[in-house]
């Protein structure tokens, strides 16, 4: 060939398509998806050349169900949810991990007559309807203080919960995130105390995690995702409070005196290896939910949790 035609051809731009991932978050986006907001605004999907369009679910259930339809590609959801999912039978893996600690844990009033685990023997307890482990989660802690069930009064609820905890019809609730409450309810002027479940016998797990369905998916995209997600979770540690900027920029709405705090809150929660998988924590987990009569099956971890780096 000669060098001339060569040279033309090296010159020409190359026609090289993004990969395009859809990407269901598990609520509108908030100071939790941080490394996904630095991963799309400062160009770190795009530098692996993937566009990801992050789409806010209108049912919490919904995202996992529609990327085991292969109707999405990705979405958030939480481990606990994970495992119920797969003992349903849903095709879903895990490939990365947003949020590394458990955030959920139960509230009571900081000035209220509550001060220890034992003090909850009579009181109403509130938690939510659906997917979830928080009775599980209220019966080991109430175990840990020689305390069943049947001490409390377990209130179920479709909707929020605060008006209740504010107005004194619950003495405590579940499902209060440690990162964002504790702020809010400060601000509103009724202070709480929080009892953190994997202090009083509930295994450590993973709060926001990635799934894929992987019958469906592409493992050298995932991987790129996966990269840039890590690459975007280093940059936000280093650089939070330009991070922070343009996220207030972005999201006027949600500006407010909270909003600092809980972001330099979620900071330290956040994985710094999204990819990285323990096996140990996740089949410790699964056995816990188990013996809670949470699932009914104990899969192998390795067929719906992966680090997918190490496999590709």
């Amino acid at each position: 060939m000669p060098i001339i035609l060569l040279l033309i051809i090296l010159m020409l731009p190359l026609n090289i398509h993004a990969e395009k991932l859809t990407l269901l978050l598990d609520w509108y986006m908030n100071p939790n998806h941080a490394p996904l907001y630095v991963a799309q605004k400062f160009s770190f999907f795009k530098k692996k050349n993937l566009e990801i369009d992050i789409i806010t679910p209108t049912d919490l259930q919904t995202p996992s169900k529609l990327v085991a339809l292969g109707k999405a590609d990705l979405a958030l959801t939480y481990q606990y949810h994970l495992h119920i999912f797969v003992d349903q039978g849903l095709p879903l893996q895990r490939i990365a991990t947003l949020i590394e600690t458990p955030l959920n844990c139960l509230a009571v009033k900081a000035d209220g007559p509550i001060r220890k685990i034992e003090d909850l023997k009579g009181k109403k307890i509130g938690y939510k309807v659906g997917l979830g482990s928080s009775k599980a989660f209220i019966e080991t802690l109430l175990q840990d203080a020689h305390l069943k069930l049947d001490d409390v009064e377990m209130i179920r609820s479709s909707h929020s919960m605060n008006a209740g905890f504010l107005s004194g019809q619950l003495d405590a609730i579940t499902g209060v995130y440690r990162n964002v409450e504790p702020f809010i309810m400060a601000e509103k002027g009724t202070p709480i105390r929080l009892f953190y479940y994997e202090e009083h016998g509930v295994p450590p797990f993973d709060e926001l995690i990635v799934v894929t369905n992987p019958t469906k998916s592409n493992p050298h995209t995932l991987k790129l995702f996966v990269d840039a997600l890590e690459e975007a979770s280093q940059y936000l540690i280093n650089h939070w409070q330009e991070c922070l900027d343009a996220y207030i920029k972005d999201h006027p709405e949600q500006k407010n005196e909270t909003l600092q705090k809980i972001w330099q809150e979620t900071l330290p929660r956040f994985a710094l290896r999204p990819g990285a998988l323990d096996i140990y924590r996740y089949e410790n987990f699964a056995q816990y939910l188990k013996k809670a009569d949470v699932i009914k099956t104990l899969p192998i971890i390795g067929s719906y949790a992966k680090d997918i780096r190490a496999y590709h």
